[in-house]
């Protein structure tokens, strides 16, 4: 395409920060555990302090303890996010579009048949050598055309706008709406 600048290098270390950043940002923060407040045993202790020829110890729900609390637990508020600078976003987006334009990423029509049904989706991906491939659909397609394939397993449906570098890099295919050529071209500029 004569329309975007040539990228004839991947800049590698750029979209590996990038790749990091990205998942991050969409971790789920899900992991838990208990610490000695929220462990409900009772505050007894245990023993007498001295005599016994034990250890002295002072609750039940010591770390060091069977069944004791997290020394330092995760409380579910940890925050992983980490800020992506517009410049360097547009950057990494820039580099990976134009490095695999023609190579991953091609503008069809997405209007391949009068019929939509997951049956002719999954014909039209075969017709067209893109079945078992992960595959993105950008644009603005009919509501038919998402429903006939959104239960084929390996296809993404996303608007323009959440296209982003993680999925120039990992996916196989990525296939946008030509009516976004213009779009793209101008982003590009």
């Amino acid at each position: 395409m004569i329309y975007f600048k040539n990228y004839n290098f991947l800049d590698y270390s750029n979209i590996k920060n990038y790749i990091k950043m990205y998942l991050s940002n969409i971790r789920n923060n899900i992991s838990v555990q208990k610490n000695k407040s929220k462990i409900s045993y009772s505050g007894k202790k245990p023993w007498k302090q001295k005599g016994t020829g034990n250890a002295r110890s002072g609750k039940k729900s010591s770390p060091i303890w069977r069944g004791g609390a997290r020394a330092f637990a995760n409380t579910g508020k940890e925050n992983y996010k980490k800020k992506i600078n517009k410049k360097f976003y547009k950057y990494c987006y820039k580099n990976s579009f134009c490095f695999f334009l023609g190579k991953k990423i091609f503008f069809i029509n997405f209007n391949f048949s009068k019929k939509y049904s997951t049956k002719e989706f999954y014909n039209n991906m075969k017709y067209y050598n893109l079945l078992n491939k992960n595959t993105v659909f950008v644009g603005n397609y009919k509501k038919k055309f998402y429903f006939s394939g959104r239960n084929i397993k390996f296809y993404d449906f996303v608007k323009k706008d959440i296209l982003n570098p993680y999925f120039l890099i990992f996916k196989n295919k990525i296939l946008i709406d030509y009516n976004y050529f213009f779009y793209y071209k101008k982003y590009f500029k």
